[in-house]
């Protein structure tokens, strides 16, 4: 986390000051709340490699094999290390679910203000309920407007279109249901007989059953919200029809995953440092390191089949792991005995 800490240092530090950003900001909302993420983010890593090394080290200094000679059995020899990974996966549990989530909103406010040049968003599509449906163009941050915005309202029991609007530039209050458009078009369809009139004019003034925050939340405001808010939000989202539903159900099986993961790489840590060896100790760690970054891209070649081929998020999340368990046993049942 420190050589994290010096490259993103190394990378943003020019940006932060000259945006005028204050020591105690880059250190108390950024720093301290960038480790708390990562770290436990990657906390069964951190202690995967742990374990191989202080494993490896008994193992060189023959301290394994008087353990299992005297009567001990394997598993008893386990029971130690899956204490120790309880604890921590307790502490990484409650991290992940109701304290990392604080931290990243302080993280992603600082990083929104201080290191990015301008937050967009592009083509998005969300209903309303009552048949509402809305999607525009872009909205620019910089800009601070929404371009191309359409809005169809239907009949919720048959689905006939009742209204159609579209306005070349919308403006939205983030706090209200308050909007201005501008050169908007509406047309109205009047009974089963398509009748229609249309109205055009310069400017309306008009209240909405949405905010413009409805729209530019974006994809980390999963990240910022603890495991009871992320269901409520993920419910919510579900009835708009978010495109980004994939991201937030694996941030959601995610939080579990990832710290649930430390018993699967504690028991091949183990298995595959116990056996005893002079020089067994850089092999170990070489190996760990392997499965690491073995274990990471199968996750990341899950979750991209999630965002992008459908996959389920709650199986893109946890497959990884059952793979690694099967391999965790496998190796538990070659280890020395």
């Amino acid at each position: 986390m420190s050589i994290s800490v010096v490259f993103d240092i190394a990378e943003n530090l020019d940006r932060f000051l000259d945006q005028s950003a204050t020591l105690k900001e880059i250190i108390f909302e950024h720093y301290i709340n960038f480790v708390l993420f990562y770290g436990n983010k990657f906390s069964g890593f951190i202690i995967f490699l742990a374990v191989i090394f202080f494993t490896s080290k008994m193992a060189r200094d023959t301290e394994v094999v008087p353990i299992l000679s005297g009567g001990v059995s394997y598993y008893r020899f386990l029971r130690p290390y899956f204490i120790s990974a309880s604890l921590l996966v307790v502490i990484s549990l409650g991290m992940n679910h109701f304290i990392v989530p604080n931290a990243n909103s302080k993280r992603l406010e600082f990083e929104e203000k201080y290191n990015s040049k301008y937050f967009s968003v592009l083509n998005q599509h969300k209903e309303f309920g009552h048949g509402t449906s809305v999607y525009f163009k872009s909205y620019y941050e910089t800009r601070a407007y929404i371009e191309d915005f359409w809005m169809t309202t239907r009949d919720p029991q048959t689905g006939r279109l009742k209204s159609l609007l579209y306005a070349q530039q919308a403006f939205g209050d983030s706090t209200s249901n308050d909007w201005t458009l501008k050169r908007p078009f509406i047309r109205v369809f009047d009974g089963t007989n398509l009748k229609h009139k249309y109205y055009a004019a310069p400017i309306i003034d008009t209240t909405f059953n949405f905010t413009l925050e409805d729209f530019t939340r974006g994809k980390n405001a999963a990240m910022t919200l603890t495991t009871p808010e992320l269901i409520d939000f993920i419910k919510a989202e579900e009835k708009t029809g978010s495109r980004d539903m994939a991201f937030h159900k694996i941030e959601l099986h995610e939080r579990t995953s990832f710290s649930v993961v430390t018993y699967v790489l504690v028991l091949i840590g183990v298995s595959i440092s116990s056996r005893s060896g002079r020089n067994t100790l850089g092999i170990n760690l070489v190996l760990g390191i392997l499965v690491a970054i073995l274990y990471f891209f199968a996750n990341r070649f899950a979750v991209v089949g999630a965002y992008n081929a459908g996959f389920n998020p709650f199986w893109a999340v946890w497959v990884p792991n059952l793979i690694f368990l099967g391999i965790g046993v496998l190796l538990l049942r070659l280890a020395p005995k």
